[in-house]
């Protein structure tokens, strides 16, 4: 099953154990399976834990925090909380790429980005869909349907005759199109078909 696997997984990859991961996450270290009281309310979890475990330092990482108690606003427990956040902080930051990273775009466009959002791109890209909830990741149910012309679009004019940004990894600049002149010659070919 799915638990087991996630668990033989953990071990093979030689992933330190759930207390471990409780003290990297600013979390108490558990010396005994009280001390897990404030993340696994439910007592009899944490005397089965017990059980199988024998000792706190010993509970594998995944059966730990897919134990504790879920938090408010959340999918998930505590440390499982932290290793996500920490997981998609270092996607993001380690993206040179990323749209925040310095040099990627202008004031501008910068500006632009931050307008969108899911809903919007799906109203642009999808056929016959002229309403949609502002947050497409809650159910439809828990919130009122807007009509895609009222959500924030980007103004793509922010990227027409602008320098593109520098390449982070040779720090040179691209120019737009418009910049270029085409010869006069090649002109003529193009109009005279």
């Amino acid at each position: 099953d799915l638990g087991a696997l996630n668990v033989q997984r953990g071990r093979d990859h030689g992933l330190p154990p759930y207390n471990e991961w409780r003290k990297y996450c600013n979390l108490s270290f558990a010396h005994t399976f009280d001390d897990l009281k404030h993340e696994i309310k439910n007592e009899r979890i944490r005397y089965k834990l017990q059980q199988i475990y024998g000792n706190p330092n010993n509970i594998d990482l995944w059966v730990g925090a897919v134990s504790e108690d879920i938090l408010q606003l959340s999918k998930v427990g505590p440390t499982f909380q932290c290793l996500l956040v920490e997981q998609f902080k270092r996607l993001r930051d380690g993206d040179r790429f990323y749209f925040e990273n310095s040099g990627v775009l202008t004031a501008e466009q910068m500006i632009e980005i931050k307008k969108t959002s899911l809903a919007r791109v799906i109203c642009d890209n999808s056929d016959n869909i002229t309403t949609i909830t502002s947050d497409v990741f809650i159910q439809p149910k828990h919130q009122n349907w807007q009509n895609c012309h009222h959500l924030p679009a980007i103004d793509l004019n922010k990227w027409q005759n602008s320098l593109m940004p520098a390449n982070p990894c040779t720090n040179h600049r691209k120019q737009s199109f418009q910049d270029f002149e085409v010869p006069e010659q090649l002109l003529n070919q193009l109009r005279n078909g």
